[in-house]
């Protein structure tokens, strides 16, 4: 199922990555996690990850939510698609609102911390500021 990293690094050079992106929402407040990562490293962003071949946006998207944080969840709605061209990457994202029952996150090896917060940190980044500020709109 993975790609060798020689190999990635080629279609990272090349062309975008479809990707999924979680605002998950618990009350009035949403999750952020640290990124180990690049792209964005040690910021706070929204959980989420590549669509594997064969699979549904709405799959993958939980599925990157069990994998990342061991939480279950029920998708509300898809909120947007953004285009986002970092130094390492291009991604295309579906970006989905998200609820989970629990707050309980079992954090994964790719993020060092999580919180559940109403308001974005200052100086985050404009990708994940518009997210949030479509996703607010929806919920």
């Amino acid at each position: 199922m993975w790609i060798e990293d020689e190999i990635y690094k080629l279609f990272l050079e090349k062309m975008p990555i479809p990707t999924v992106d979680a605002i998950m929402i618990h009350g009035k407040e949403f999750l952020l996690m640290k990124r180990r990562n690049p792209p964005v490293k040690g910021e706070w962003w929204l959980l989420g990850g590549r669509v594997r071949k064969g699979e549904s946006l709405e799959d993958a998207i939980k599925r990157e939510v069990l994998e990342k944080t061991s939480l279950e969840c029920s998708i509300l709605c898809q909120v947007g698609v953004i285009n986002q061209i970092f130094p390492e990457c291009h991604t295309i994202s579906v970006y989905y609102l998200l609820e989970s029952p629990s707050k309980d996150v079992r954090l994964d090896r790719e993020h060092s911390c999580y919180q559940w917060t109403s308001e974005l940190p200052k100086n985050s980044h404009s990708y994940l500021k518009t997210m949030i500020r479509n996703a607010k709109l929806a919920w």
